[in-house]
């Protein structure tokens, strides 16, 4: 396997991204995640730096996962505020830090991208392990994997990653029609 991190989702091709992401999590398709690059929703200007993982093997992309190196906590949906406020007291910086994500959308999904026919728990794996290597490279004191799905979960678990609990609250329509209606 060949591991690559990128500047940009523009440098992996659209095609072999969207055979890992899928159809059933729009978000994590190369088109979205582009857009939010090229309408600059996401840069370093915005504290949202892009820097996707690829494994590759001699058929292309084996395992994908969009990763950004960011230097506040803004468009998370996670409020990790408390968490950086408690080390500037210790005298330590929070940021950077690695966050495996879809920027200002917190929608559950599959993160971990792996072609499918292939060990996922495995590669998915081996994506953390980079993920770990890419942080204590770039400085980070940390990595956030926010929104996970359930596998998602259990491999970060199974890699000795601490899992945060957390709370979603979902709205859904029971049949009004409008907003005064629902009032």
């Amino acid at each position: 396997m060949q591991l690559a991190v990128h500047s940009s989702i523009d440098r992996i091709d659209p095609q072999q991204w969207n055979v890992l992401a899928g159809e059933a999590h729009p978000f994590m398709r190369h088109e979205f995640l582009a857009a939010l690059e090229h309408t600059r929703c996401v840069g370093a200007e915005r504290g949202w730096q892009p820097c996707p993982i690829t494994l590759s093997d001699a058929h292309g992309l084996a395992a994908a996962a969009a990763v950004f190196l960011k230097d506040n906590s803004f468009g998370e949906f996670v409020f990790d505020f408390a968490w950086a406020e408690a080390y500037a007291r210790h005298g330590l910086e929070y940021y950077p830090k690695l966050t495996l994500a879809v920027p200002f959308t917190p929608a559950t999904g599959p993160r971990l991208l792996v072609r499918a026919g292939l060990d996922r728990r495995a590669l998915a794996a081996q994506v953390l392990e980079a993920l770990d290597a890419l942080a204590r490279e770039r400085g980070c004191s940390s990595v956030h994997a926010l929104f996970l799905d359930d596998l998602d979960r259990e491999v970060c678990a199974g890699s000795g990653w601490l899992l945060r609990r957390d709370c979603q609250f979902h709205w859904r329509n029971r049949g009004y029609q409008s907003f005064e209606q629902y009032l």
